[in-house]
């Protein structure tokens, strides 16, 4: 049975992933470099505000585990 814990370990691997493949493609896709100014900042901004959410979960995880 799993546990919130083990819920909010699971969304925060999955949120990993997406985060991991997001800055890969900012980083190395020449796909990136043919968006518009607009679309390039929100991309960044979007890959930050989902290291913020990573950075919170992990927090929450932490707070649960009593550590």
């Amino acid at each position: 049975m799993n546990t919130f814990i083990d819920r909010l370990q699971e969304e925060k691997k999955e949120l990993d992933t997406k985060t991991t493949a997001l800055m890969i493609f900012i980083n190395t896709n020449d796909k990136f470099s043919e968006l518009s100014q607009f679309q390039q900042e929100m991309l960044k901004k979007q890959s930050e505000y989902m290291r913020g959410y990573a950075s919170c979960i992990n927090l929450r995880i932490d707070d649960l585990k009593g550590e």
